[in-house]
């Protein structure tokens, strides 16, 4: 039992990584935003999203997938999405690094909680569950809405490119496109994306 528990303790002690990685994304601030907050934000939007939704989602899963999704970044970094969606190489290293962090992860801890936090971060990548699509849909909605209250002036060359502004909507579109208030919910976050990249 002690042996365990202290296993699990410097598992937790690991996670606060995600306190500590950084995201490409600014709040309405100035401040930096963490992994964690993105995570943290995710999850109040599974709460009260999820009841105006028409999927019969089992919310512990939800909320199990939305603890994970992000672990591997401790090790293998956040990489913003204008970045891999525009590079074949960088998408494919950046799969690879999560990959290996992953398997990682799961050494760390006991072979059936190992086993769990691996099949959960599997899941949410295949997207192969209603609840991983929905978590993965909730992964990007909230990292654009929070991209709409930062400071324009925190904005890269690179998210000025309606190239991948556009790449990016069609994606989200499509995730969304078997719910109604998820479409609706989109197509505020792309209009406030827009307001925010319009040159002055």
């Amino acid at each position: 039992m002690k042996e365990e528990a202290q296993t699990i303790y410097r598992f937790i002690e690991f996670s606060e990584g995600l306190k500590r990685e950084l995201r490409h994304n600014w709040l309405s601030n100035g401040k930096q935003e963490d992994v964690a907050e993105h995570s943290w934000r995710m999850a109040l939007m599974a709460v009260i999203i999820a009841p105006k939704t028409k999927f019969k989602l089992d919310l512990e899963k939800v909320f199990k997938l939305i603890a994970v999704h992000d672990l591997v970044e401790i090790e293998a970094k956040d990489v913003p999405a204008f970045r891999h969606m525009t590079s074949q190489d960088l998408a494919e290293e950046k799969n690879n690094n999560e990959v290996q962090a992953i398997q990682k992860i799961k050494e760390m801890l006991d072979k059936e909680t190992g086993e769990e936090i691996y099949n959960l971060w599997l899941e949410f990548e295949k997207r192969e569950t209603i609840e991983a699509g929905f978590v993965n849909i909730l992964d990007k909605l909230e990292a654009r809405i929070q991209k709409s209250q930062q400071p324009k002036e925190m904005l890269v060359e690179e998210e000025y490119n309606l190239d991948f502004v556009n790449k990016y909507t069609a994606k989200m579109t499509k995730l969304c496109m078997e719910d109604e208030f998820l479409l609706e919910l989109n197509e505020i976050a792309k209009e406030k994306r827009l307001n925010l990249i319009e040159k002055d």
